[in-house]
């Protein structure tokens, strides 16, 4: 692992994770009130969205706006099947929930409906850091990478893929960030 890409997570993290509970709130509110009107603008049906944890953009509040608006919502799940890829599995109401294996919950493959990552048309993806150039640092397991290796333009093998948004509070935007050749680069960060 990258020493300088671990310091600055360990970093980022912090400061996201110092933010009050009322900041935390206004954050997603704010995100919320900000991504209402591409969700009308874009017509989407299958939105991919996680569940806040360690301090990330909480999502709560767009969630239920998405499901107010008819729009299927999926979480990300750790793949059964594909070691460090992850399903994403449709997310309601009273979906069937579970701990995975880092203590995050997910809802359980087995007893919700899975979709296709190509067939998502859009993707909200926390990250820990991010910088001017839409870079994202994720939290160094490779798995919304490995999931969309479909969408790096080097491999991009149609014109339809899902846009994949980072969702950030502003206190985690860098400098500049290192990045790699198997980063799948963002549609556009957004911060609050």
């Amino acid at each position: 692992m990258n020493p300088d890409k671990s310091a600055l997570r360990k970093e980022m993290r912090q400061r996201r994770k110092t933010l009050s509970h009322q900041q935390q709130n206004q954050a997603g509110q704010a995100l919320t009130r900000r991504f209402l009107a591409n969700l009308r603008n874009r017509k989407s049906r299958r939105v991919a969205i996680y569940l806040a944890n360690d301090g990330e953009v909480s999502t709560q509040y767009l969630i239920q706006e998405c499901w107010r608006m008819g729009i299927e919502v999926y979480l990300p799940v750790l793949h059964p099947l594909k070691k460090g890829h992850l399903l994403f599995v449709q997310y309601t109401a009273n979906s069937p929930m579970r701990n995975n294996r880092f203590g995050i919950a997910e809802p359980d493959p087995k007893r919700n409906k899975a979709t296709l990552t190509h067939n998502l048309d859009l993707v909200l993806m926390p990250l820990v850091a991010f910088d001017d150039q839409g870079n994202r640092l994720g939290m160094g397991g490779g798995f919304y990478d490995r999931s969309f290796e479909f969408c790096h333009p080097e491999k991009r093998t149609s014109n339809h893929k899902p846009r994949l948004i980072g969702l950030a509070h502003n206190c985690q935007r860098a400098n500049s960030l290192p990045t790699e050749s198997w980063d799948i680069p963002l549609s556009e960060i957004i911060a609050v």
